[in-house]
């Protein structure tokens, strides 16, 4: 490819964000033989700091998340192409262990672990044994197939590639500088045939996209430093605990729709302190407190779709707690629209919002 220093430049997409969901999509472009540009500016954002959590179940109604269950494996496929082709460990596949709270929820839970597709991932069988790092023990169940990806190593690693490949612009990425006609995009030296915007709560900011009902959530985090923990499983209470690496956990996290800015909060870190004490009588050292911005959507369903008046304009986002698992199954489905002609499902089609375009 040519350098990206040049005078001019042709590629097929711009990607603008290396999330979870701009991954995905140069990933799946890369398999399709379509060439790519990816544009970011490398701050933080929600994927590279969340747990990597992959879980279908939804705890509050021992219920299945909307589709979760049907593109897990081929999600996890995904990933473990990845982690093959940059030679590393990504996947991390554990059980995670649900502390009820009351008797009521252990009969829940044993109602809801014999039903067909739930029964896939909650072991039906109630475990009492006394584990010496709760306060009380009410009980708890497992998940099976379940896990977490390193998120962070795996946006990081590939983040370098893209570089060593030529096809990463790390600058912050100027809307005015953009220019669209029925042909092409024009954005400084760059011609391309199509544009897609994976910018998580940023949308905001994009005069393309900010009229899509897209709520930004603030969640805040921990990295607590403990000896009195397991490392194989992810534990969860009211929040969860899961393990980074030996000693290490990622506890978290909090929902914040009412937040002045992205930066940590006392209370935030009071809250999660009080959550983990609550449940866990453990000795832990506080080794990092984080905040993120979670890109939600009111129907808790991805948005992906074209602009409906710029035709090679195109968007990903909302992929809320479960990005993990639908990132490669969304950008797939993109994809195939944009080049295959397929119809975007439904049910996650920006179009299902009809607000007045602004631009």
């Amino acid at each position: 490819m040519e350098s990206l220093n040049n005078t001019s430049l042709n590629t097929d997409v711009i990607i603008v964000g290396t999330g979870l969901a701009g991954l995905s999509i140069a990933e799946t472009l890369l398999q399709n033989k379509i060439s790519f540009i990816c544009i970011d500016n490398q701050k933080l954002n929600a994927s590279s700091v969340s747990s990597g959590i992959y879980n279908p179940i939804i705890f509050k109604r021992y219920s299945i998340a909307w589709n979760s269950d049907k593109i897990l494996l081929d999600s996890l496929l995904f990933y473990q192409k990845i982690g093959e082709k940059l030679n590393m460990n990504i996947n991390f596949s554990m059980p995670i262990i649900k502390f009820f709270n009351t008797s009521q929820e252990q009969n829940q839970w044993a109602i809801a672990s014999e039903k067909n597709r739930l029964s896939n991932f909650m072991q039906s069988k109630i475990y009492n044994e006394a584990k010496s790092y709760l306060v009380d023990n009410n009980g708890y169940g497992k998940l099976k197939n379940v896990g977490k990806i390193d998120t962070n190593k795996l946006i990081r690693e590939y983040t370098k590639w893209l570089e060593t490949e030529n096809i990463f612009l790390k600058t912050e990425f100027d809307y005015s500088k953009l220019v669209l006609n029925n042909k092409n995009i024009k954005y400084g030296n760059i011609t391309a045939k199509h544009i897609i915007f994976c910018e998580g709560h940023l949308v905001k900011k994009n005069p393309f996209f900010n009229w899509l009902p897209l709520i930004p959530c603030k969640g805040e985090i921990l990295h607590i430093e403990t000896n009195d923990l397991p490392n194989d499983s992810i534990l969860k209470s009211s929040i969860y605990l899961s393990p980074i690496k030996n000693g290490l956990f990622w506890a978290g996290s909090n929902f914040n729709w009412k937040f002045k800015n992205i930066s940590p909060t006392l209370l935030g870190k009071k809250y999660l302190e009080s959550e983990i004490n609550k449940k866990f009588n453990i000795s832990y050292k506080i080794k990092k407190h984080s905040a993120h911005i979670r890109p939600t959507v009111i129907d808790r369903k991805p948005l992906v779709g074209t602009h409906p008046k710029y035709k090679n304009v195109h968007i990903i986002n909302g992929l809320g707690t479960r990005g993990v698992t639908l990132a490669p199954w969304v950008a797939k489905e993109l994809v195939n629209y944009i080049y295959n002609k397929k119809s975007i499902l439904p049910e996650i089609n920006i179009n299902r919002f009809n607000f007045e375009v602004k631009t």
